[in-house]
């Protein structure tokens, strides 16, 4: 199970996220909401070049081209605090 680093951009924060890349989307989904407070439903996750315009949830990381250092924008409104 590769474990890689990627940077996750939110508005105008960023954090280095750890990925291990035999997990789901829904397991990367779930780390970003620890970091942001975003729920998984109001998460879009982008990344040129690493997928396709829509993740599936249970789509394996491995299967996508992503690499260490990566950034990934993430668009999504957290729930009020």
């Amino acid at each position: 199970m590769p474990l890689i680093t990627v940077k996750l951009k939110w508005g105008k924060q960023e954090f280095d996220v750890p990925l291990d890349t035999s997990d789901t989307v829904v397991a990367f989904k779930t780390a970003v909401r620890g970091l942001t407070g975003v729920p998984l439903e109001r998460q879009k996750l982008m990344a040129k070049g690493a997928w396709p315009a829509t993740l599936k949830d249970e789509a394996v990381l491995a299967t996508m081209d992503i690499k260490e250092g990566h950034a990934v924008m993430l668009m999504g409104t957290a729930d009020a605090v």
